[in-house]
Order: C-alpha cells, then sequence, then structure tokens
C-alpha cells in the first residue's frame, strides 16, 4: 500500500511540496525519504530480466509463440520459469501469441447462379401455407400432405383438408 503512495508522491512533486502529499496521504516524510534511498528486491529485477527476455523471444519468433513456448524457449537459453509466470509478465505489457496459420476455407457460400429457383413458389394454392407432392399434376387430383406418422414400422400419412 505504501508503494502506491510513494509513487503518487514521487509523481507529484513538482507541482505540490512533499510535506503537503504526505500529510494528504498520511505517510511519513522519513518514510518516504527511505523508500527513495532504498534499492529495488531482488525479485523486481528477476522480473525485469525475465520481461527483458519474454520481448527478445516474442519478437524473433514474430509473435508467434505463446506463455508455454515462450516458457520452454527460456528454460533451453537457462532461465528456468514456469509458463504460468511469463502468462502473467506478457498480459502485463500487452502481449498475445498470433495465429501463425492461415485458416483453410472448408465450405463456401453458393453463388447466385449456381443456386436453383424454388419451384415450389411458383404454383399457386388455394389456401395459404399448404403445398403439393408433385408440380406437374393438376391442383384437382392433388390433396395437401401436412405430415407423416411412424407406429410400429408403418408410416400413415395424415392430410387437411
Amino acid at each position: 500500500m505504501g508503494e502506491v503512495k510513494y509513487t503518487f508522491i514521487r509523481k507529484h512533486t513538482k507541482k505540490y511540496t512533499v510535506k503537503l502529499l504526505c500529510s494528504l496521504l498520511k505517510v511519513s516524510r522519513q518514510g518516504y525519504y527511505d523508500w527513495l534511498k532504498r534499492r529495488k528486491s531482488n525479485r523486481v529485477i528477476d522480473s525485469e530480466i525475465l520481461i527483458d527476455d519474454i520481448r527478445k523471444i516474442y519478437t524473433e519468433f514474430k509473435g508467434r509463440y505463446g506463455s508455454p513456448r515462450i516458457a520452454l524457449e527460456l528454460c533451453r537459453r537457462g532461465n528456468f520459469t514456469s509458463k504460468n509466470r511469463v502468462a502473467r509478465h506478457m498480459q502485463q505489457i500487452g502481449l498475445a501469441a498470433l495465429p501463425w496459420r492461415k485458416k483453410k476455407v472448408t465450405s463456401r457460400k453458393p453463388s447466385s447462379e449456381g443456386v436453383a429457383g424454388n419451384l415450389v413458389k411458383r404454383f399457386l394454392t388455394p389456401r395459404p401455407n399448404t403445398s403439393y407432392g408433385s408440380a406437374r399434376l393438376p391442383t384437382s387430383l392433388c390433396r395437401p400432405v401436412v405430415f407423416c406418422i411412424w407406429r410400429h414400422g408403418s408410416m400413415y400419412f395424415q392430410e387437411k383438408l
């Protein structure tokens, strides 16, 4: 928590005095000055080195490697770390793997020339929502079939009059 307050004070010392900022944020001036003199922790230094290595590998492989592959590459180069740590640092610096293969087109939309017209809509029906089984028979001989029922291997047609 103090880290955030101290960085805020450091950013705003050009406009305001350190005394005023420390009193507003309820931290001691001595604590702020001690924080300024403090050196970075080993973990922070390691993280900065790791982030530099991640950026190098990412650009070397043209952004195609994600966190698991970058972690393996780091291990090959002697910097042993987990893929979760690499993933966290990649998120922090805004890196993400790119797909490196073009997606193969498996289906295409048919062109308007190759699609057959709807033959059912060509014929007029006596009532709405009805259609006939055969388009060649006159309408007086055809009856509209609505649905079929399967019972024990036999098929029954239900007609709607």
